[in-house]
């Protein structure tokens, strides 16, 4: 079952992303988050969403978006990252959340996604490609983590029609609960 994370969630969330934290470099950040910070990090007014996974009411993972840059022109890109419990990659969990995370972000009005990879990172990136990512630039040595460097690559997936003009971003509350509803089921 997907639904839509909220601040409420954040204890669940964290405790699946700590373990990238702590023992990867998936994530470049080097320090847990606070819990309040973290929950600080779920956006409320629905600008970007937050999609977890859940079976048994056990959360699986979870995808999320949030702003590129602070630039204005970028306001029509969303960031997006995903992060799943250890033992439920590759069950397809990931597909699911990634798909209901992009299509949320179609309908709101946004006209790409970027990924932001640790570079190399086989997995990622086949994952990304498998759902229609393309690489679009590299920049190696860009973080030092877990005693050596680390470069990262930037992925993009186009999610309007060519042509696009954009107009305002739709936070989720303006979209049908049944849209919303329609697109989380589908991808459970």
């Amino acid at each position: 079952m997907l639904r839509l994370g909220t601040p409420m969630d954040a204890g669940e969330l964290l405790a699946v992303y700590a373990p990238y934290v702590e023992k990867t470099a998936v994530t470049f950040e080097t320090r847990t988050p606070a819990l309040e910070e973290f929950a600080g990090r779920i956006d409320e007014d629905g600008r970007y969403p937050w999609v977890l996974a859940f079976h048994s009411g056990e959360l699986l993972g979870y995808a999320c978006a949030h702003p590129f840059s602070g630039r204005a022109a970028y306001g029509w890109t969303a960031e997006t990252s995903i992060y799943l419990r250890e033992d439920r990659r590759g069950l397809g969990v990931g597909r699911k959340l990634y798909t209901a995370l992009l299509e949320l972000l179609r309908l709101q009005g946004y006209g790409s996604a970027v990924a932001v990879l640790t570079d190399p990172n086989a997995p990622s990136e086949a994952f990304h490609e498998k759902l229609g990512f393309s690489v679009c630039g590299r920049l190696p040595r860009a973080g030092y983590k877990a005693g050596r460097w680390w470069g990262v690559s930037w992925w993009q997936k186009e999610l309007q029609a060519p042509g696009f003009v954009p107009g305002p971003i739709l936070p989720l509350p303006a979209l049908s609960r049944g849209t919303v509803e329609r697109v989380l089921r589908e991808n459970s």
